[in-house]
């Protein structure tokens, strides 16, 4: 079995345009992007990294509640992201006009998911989200995912 990874789950294609199989072909593309040698796996192994595939993006129970506004970018809602999954007071995107003030998470309406909740329904799955793994420059994209992904498998770990 592979190390946990996280996959781009690429958008669904126009009906005319989509191959059978969607979306487990773009979960196999995305295994591949992500480092995992799915070529080299039987048909049963493949199927079975497949299953460990969980879509973490919006709207799903997973997804991240905070958007990126004018004044946020995505590495900056990761971090914000993570104070959000502690409990802790975050920045609620499209309120901002200083970026050195916190407002409380009472604005959003999900609760976030505990620590118990990740690691029971997280922990040795595949992640697949919308964003991409690398920018333009072939740098790593920040993704809620991999935070997910991190306290999802460093209890598996210790």
């Amino acid at each position: 079995m592979n190390k946990p990874v996280r996959i781009q789950r690429k958008r669904k294609p126009p009906e005319s345009n989509r191959l059978p199989g969607y979306p487990r072909r773009s979960y196999i593309d995305g295994l591949r992007e992500a480092g995992v040698p799915v070529d080299e796996l039987s048909d049963a192994e493949l199927a079975a990294e497949i299953d460990r595939v969980v879509y973490v993006g919006r709207p799903s129970k997973w997804g991240n509640p905070l958007r990126p506004a004018n004044c946020y970018s995505f590495g900056r809602i990761i971090p914000l992201y993570r104070n959000w999954l502690n409990g802790e007071q975050c920045w609620i995107p499209g309120r901002c006009t200083d970026l050195s003030i916190g407002v409380s998470t009472e604005g959003i309406a999900k609760p976030p998911p505990t620590i118990g909740q990740i690691l029971a329904e997280l922990r040795g799955k595949h992640l697949a989200c919308y964003c991409p793994l690398l920018d333009e420059d072939g740098n790593r994209y920040p993704c809620h995912a991999d935070v997910l992904l991190k306290l999802a498998n460093q209890e598996a770990a210790e």
